[in-house]
């Protein structure tokens, strides 16, 4: 199993993975937060579900700039928007299949 050697956010525009293996994948951070893999985001995605929430995000902007990112066990990274979003936890196996 591929697992990140280093993961880094450039040009404030894409995420970087090295990977074990040396190869790298590149994903756009829109495309990364709007694939967010979350109940609330799934739950927004699922169009036989209408959903609304409680307590809607204001918008502060930052949607898509990452503040910081974390290990997950051997298999994951969370990921923390600067909109106060951070409850995605995206598998390494998801971030390969989302990149370019």
């Amino acid at each position: 199993m591929k697992s990140p050697v280093k993961i880094e956010v450039r040009n404030k525009e894409n995420l970087y993975i090295l990977w074990n293996d040396n190869s790298e994948t590149k994903i756009p951070l829109k495309k990364l937060r709007d694939a967010c893999p979350c109940a609330e985001c799934a739950s927004k995605k699922d169009k036989k579900v209408e959903y609304k929430e409680a307590f809607p995000t204001l918008n502060i902007g930052g949607k898509y700039e990452i503040i910081k990112m974390e290990i997950v066990g051997n298999y994951a990274v969370n990921i923390f928007w600067k909109d106060g979003h951070s409850t995605g936890i995206y598998e390494f196996k998801y971030l390969q299949e989302l990149g370019e």
